[in-house]
């Protein structure tokens, strides 16, 4: 999400990166972010619907498990 015009560029780069590896995205305005989510505030962003929530802490604990038991 950009909220003022600077972080525009920097947005688009990272749409543009999302579209090279696939995903399926698109970029929002401020009316189409607030009815996705509607405490927040900017000027534009990007809508991913597959990403999803995880615990980074138990990935990198399994890995690192993964990793241990093939050495």
């Amino acid at each position: 999400m950009a909220v003022d015009e600077k972080e525009l560029p920097w947005l688009e780069n990272l749409y543009q990166r999302g579209l090279t590896n696939g995903l399926k995205i698109r970029m929002v305005d401020p009316d189409e972010m607030h009815e996705i989510e509607p405490v927040v505030q900017g000027i534009s962003g990007i809508y991913v619907p597959v990403t999803g929530i995880v615990d980074f802490k138990r990935v990198a604990s399994v890995y690192a498990e993964e990793i241990t038991d093939n050495i």
